[in-house]
């Protein structure tokens, strides 16, 4: 190992005899993507100047603000599907398109992904709460912009680009504190952060969808402008950081382009994007398609955003009790049952809360994945790098992925069919690439193995696949 680099990929060749009597002689090559002490727990995963996290305490304040801003971001963002309900039903723009709508959508998370390496520039260099203050105070001229809009390019420039650049710029900075306080309980207070992004989804739907009712569009936008900036500036002034050390990864590694498990790392979250996208956006308005009332269709994407809360605790827990490969890889394969199982059937209120609810609580592991599995992959010393490469990736399927969709439906009994086929054939291609990444993994740990027991044989490929490790 390089002494000098400890937290630095290495790669290990290493020589196996098969285990099987048949090919008894045979020499099996294996390239190993090997983490360092680091990663085995030799060392500590703190900086130097960094203080052992309390595990609690004050900690617990800054996760709630951590779920406020996740919540005004994300949880904006997931509302969208409500805004585009309204536009695709009700001639708002005159001379505006679907594809219009469905490109707004996309600018909205695509313009905040490109920019995530601009944001965690921005955590290096002005540090944590003014990273924070751009952040709220793009989404709140987006809001603002917004309410004024006339022509369908201001809402290009409001509810797209400046509310999706303020997605990012609150994001990247708020996930940085929590687990500088926890360490133990660093899986739970993940669970919770990401939760905020469902829960915050949940309010302002049902909020939104109130406010148009009541006051129109604008209003609806101005009110919005309101809450979020609280919220936002509460989260600010009491969000703590216990270390001032400021993170000095790199924003781009072009040798992770160059390794197979990173590849396969970034079309995973490039095909889970690409799937979850559609089930985001295209819920509500598919609701509507198929008879149900404005309210109804609000109460259906609110009711997907909810249990996706609540779900992703679940999640982050037995992601570290199964290995995460294995539940992102699970939680994709019950996606696409249930696409075709409840969704694609749906003609009813009834059978679409069934679906909102069985799906929530399996969608979107990708945001709980993004970063652990990161650190897996890359170590701690890298992980940020290739998490932010990761989302650069991403921001491809948040600009289309709607728009194809939208393309795509058809007139009939299923307007929606064939988005719900190209959801599920991303997530099916989502699923091939974390069983690349189940692969690497299985072999890390027999790397371990190896080195503790030097009798140890490696297993064949269909014994690593179905019995061996907890990837």
């Amino acid at each position: 190992m390089d002494e000098k680099n400890p937290g630095i990929l290495q790669t290990r060749v290493f020589e196996e005899q098969s285990a099987d009597s048949t090919n008894e002689g045979q020499t099996e090559i294996c390239t190993i993507m090997s983490p360092s002490n680091l990663e085995k727990g030799e060392e500590s995963d703190l900086p130097p100047d960094q203080v052992e996290p309390p595990d609690g305490g004050y900690g617990w304040v800054c996760v709630a603000c951590t779920m406020g801003v996740c919540g005004t971001g994300w949880g904006l963002n997931s509302a969208y599907g409500i805004f585009l309900a309204h536009y695709l039903s009700y001639d708002v723009f005159p001379g505006a398109t679907p594809l219009d709508y469905a490109y707004i959508g996309g600018i909205g998370i695509g313009a905040g992904l490109l920019a995530a390496p601009v944001a965690n520039l921005a955590i290096r260099n002005l540090g944590l709460k003014p990273s924070l203050l751009i952040g709220t105070f793009l989404q709140l001229a987006g809001c603002i912009v917004a309410s004024f809009a006339t022509h369908i390019w201001h809402l290009y420039v409001s509810q797209g680009l400046l509310m999706g650049l303020a997605i990012i710029f609150l994001f990247a900075p708020a996930v940085t504190v929590p687990p500088q306080w926890f360490k133990k309980k660093r899986s739970l207070a993940n669970g919770l952060t990401v939760a905020g992004s469902g829960i915050g989804g949940v309010l302002i739907m049902l909020a939104a969808q109130e406010w148009i009712n009541k006051w129109g569009l604008a209003w609806c936008f101005r009110a919005t402008a309101i809450m979020t900036f609280v919220i936002n500036m509460t989260a600010v002034i009491l969000i703590r950081e216990i270390s001032k050390v400021k993170p000095t990864f790199a924003v781009w590694d072009f040798k992770f382009l160059k390794q197979v498990e990173t590849n396969a790392y970034f079309l995973w979250v490039f095909f889970s994007l690409a799937g979850y996208v559609v089930m985001l956006y295209s819920m509500s308005p598919a609701a509507k398609a198929a008879g149900l009332t404005d309210n109804q269709a609000t109460n259906i994407s609110a009711l997907l955003s909810a249990f996706m809360a609540f779900g992703r605790p679940f999640i982050g827990h037995f992601s570290d009790r199964y290995g995460r490969v294995n539940i992102v890889i699970l939680s994709a394969v019950l996606v696409i049952v249930l696409e075709y199982a409840l969704w694609l059937p749906a003609n009813s209120y009834g059978m679409y809360i069934a679906y909102s609810i069985l799906n929530g609580f399996v969608l979107g592991t990708v945001w709980v994945g993004l970063g652990p599995i990161a650190a897996e992959i890359a170590g701690l010393s890298s992980f940020q790098t290739l998490s932010c490469m990761g989302m650069v990736g991403m921001s491809i399927p948040g600009f289309f992925s709607e728009v194809v969709a939208i393309k795509i439906r058809r007139d009939g009994d299923k307007p929606y069919l064939w988005p719900i086929v190209y959801s599920s054939v991303a997530f099916f291609f989502s699923i091939l690439s974390a069983f690349v990444m189940r692969e690497y993994a299985i072999r890390r740990q027999m790397v371990a193995k190896r080195e503790e027991d030097p009798s140890f044989v490696m297993p064949g490929y269909w014994c690593r696949m179905f019995k061996w490790g907890r990837a």
